[in-house]
């Protein structure tokens, strides 16, 4: 089964379907308040009701520039306002599943709601048959 993220703006008005390149990057960190004391003992608690932070990295590599300019012209308007992104793709049992390993799930799920502060725009080469590499990072947001 292929890996494939849709993107979906919260602002009601636009949706559009980009496929990323294979290879989504996913980090996850998480706040945590730790006291250290002289004896070895220590002592953690979680840093506020949210404090699980994720970011997902996606590329995009030698595109029609008509397709990346669509991307990037996404991208702005939802910088621009401020509006999160929805980013829908396949479960950890998809993943698996694309590894060789076993899956247990089928169905599509979200994999990230959050937002794009920045994004990387590389042009390889134009002409009316151009293309372009974009590379982003999204970061998980909390809201309804």
């Amino acid at each position: 089964m292929a890996t494939y993220i849709t993107y979906e703006a919260i602002d009601n008005v636009s949706s559009e379907v980009f496929t990323p390149d294979r290879g989504i990057a996913r980090n996850t960190k998480h706040r945590v308040l730790t006291a250290t004391f002289g004896d070895g003992y220590e002592q953690r608690a979680v840093d506020g009701l949210n404090a699980q932070e994720e970011t997902v990295s996606l590329n995009f590599v030698n595109r029609p520039n008509t397709e990346i300019d669509a991307l990037v012209s996404a991208l702005n308007t939802n910088i621009s306002t401020s509006a999160s992104i929805v980013l829908n793709g396949p479960t950890l049992a998809q993943f698996n599943a694309d590894a060789g390993l076993e899956a247990t799930a089928t169905t599509a799920g979200q994999l990230l709601k959050g937002v794009c502060d920045s994004y990387n725009r590389t042009l390889l080469y134009e002409g009316p048959n151009g293309a372009s590499s974009l590379s982003a990072t999204f970061r998980k947001v909390y809201e309804p």
